[in-house]
């Protein structure tokens, strides 16, 4: 429901995003958010790993 919302307000134009800037991220942003999570979670899930084999 709201990524419906998200990709109306994309779709809208540059108008929305510029008055309110944080109601409407870009494509570019918003998977760039999504690799940077991923990345991150990874590293965790890792770091988990290593600190159980030392023990």
């Amino acid at each position: 429901k709201g990524q419906v919302s998200q990709i109306q307000r994309t779709l809208s134009g540059s108008r929305v995003s510029n008055l309110n800037p944080h109601a409407a991220m870009d494509r570019s942003a918003q998977e760039l958010f999504l690799n940077f999570m991923i990345v991150l979670i990874t590293v965790l899930l890792m770091w988990l790993l290593v600190r159980a084999y030392q023990e």
